[in-house]
């Protein structure tokens, strides 16, 4: 077997048609350039069946680990991969039907330690393609500037720059080939310590050590939001593994030199979280904490949080959105509820 791509998808308690559905859109290319690497995550035995039916496909390899989080189970696809070429798909997204035919016939033209391809969000069946600023044909590699471009989109969660539709940024590791020889010569790995977009540090590092970067506008990825996804769900102490991350992360910027050019999506992408933390944890409708609104108050009152919500980078979104950056910058939190009612309220004004 010639395994010139190896695709790592980790897998803990995905519903079995999900995966199913994953794993098929994998496999159909017939061509053996590739090996699918399942790295099961201490999943329960009631999730072993999705396993036992995908590993009959010969390109298929089932390995088993104990629990230990989405970036332990894709640094052991790193570890365990054969392929020129690494590239990691979540288990309840899918790909488009031609993906890997597209991707092996057009191999000898992939010359970047990256290859970016688009992709599209899949919202219970409505699909929303990326629009991208990248150009086909152009090393985004070649030049420092170019590549900071790259990077700030990465962590301004597709925010930046402005204009741009990123139905999911470049800063996941999907829809992406990545040169094995990168990862392994630089000791790329994804931090284990870090449970909250840890997919971003990861992917700030891989650009930083790379020194070619291409970008291709085919539609090969598509991202599922699903309404049962961890990113939607009530998350309790989301926003202490925030505080991690952004530790983590000014710790990078700061060791290649990176944060003055960076600074503008740092915190832009710190705005971001507070409002995820709002809905999520602190106002969700499931947290029964009686002090809240007083965590909240604690919570903004930090950094990166302080700065960010002063300098309130993120101004776009929907309009209820918009009304509680507002009350969240001015000391006026009010409960999720009386957002959505002020949110009301405003969307008849206008």
């Amino acid at each position: 077997m010639n395994d010139t791509i190896s695709v790592i998808v980790p897998h803990y308690c995905i519903p079995k048609e999900l995966f199913l559905r994953c794993v098929k859109s994998i496999l159909m290319c017939a061509s053996s350039d590739i090996e699918v690497l399942v790295i099961d995550d201490g999943s329960p035995e009631e999730y072993k069946e999705s396993l036992n039916l995908v590993s009959q496909d010969p390109r298929v390899r089932i390995i088993n680990a104990p629990h230990a989080g989405v970036s332990a189970a894709r640094n052991r696809g790193i570890e365990e991969a054969k392929g020129k070429w690494i590239t990691f798909v979540d288990g309840d997204d899918y790909l488009n039907s031609n993906t890997f035919s597209f991707i092996i016939e057009h191999l000898d033209q992939f010359t970047g330690d990256i290859e970016i391809f688009n992709g599209g969000l899949d919202v219970d069946g409505r699909i929303w393609i990326n629009t991208n600023f990248l150009q086909e044909g152009y090393d985004y590699g070649a030049s420092e500037s170019d590549k900071r471009a790259v990077m700030e989109s990465a962590l301004a969660v597709g925010k930046l720059p402005e204009g741009y539709r990123q139905t999911f940024s470049y800063g996941a590791p999907y829809c992406k080939l990545l040169k094995r020889e990168l990862l392994i010569s630089n000791h790329l790995r994804f931090n284990t310590s870090v449970t909250f977009a840890e997919d971003v540090l990861f992917m700030l590092e891989v650009y930083q050590y790379a020194s070619s970067i291409y970008f291709h506008d085919q539609v090969l990825y598509y991202y599922v939001n699903n309404s049962a996804s961890v990113t939607r769900k009530f998350r309790p102490g989301i926003s202490k593994d925030m505080d991690v991350f952004f530790e983590a992360t000014k710790k990078l910027l700061d060791r290649y030199g990176l944060f003055e050019d960076l600074e503008k999506a740092y915190y832009l992408r710190a705005q971001f979280e507070v409002r995820r933390s709002y809905d999520l944890e602190f106002f969700n409708p499931q947290n029964t904490d009686p002090d809240a609104k007083k965590h909240f108050k604690e919570f903004i009152s930090k950094e990166p949080y302080r700065t960010a919500v002063k300098r309130r980078y993120l101004r776009q979104g929907s309009r209820p959105h918009q009304l509680k950056d507002y009350l969240i910058e001015h000391g006026m939190i009010r409960t999720l509820d009386v957002c959505k009612v002020f949110g009301a309220l405003v969307r008849k004004i206008v």
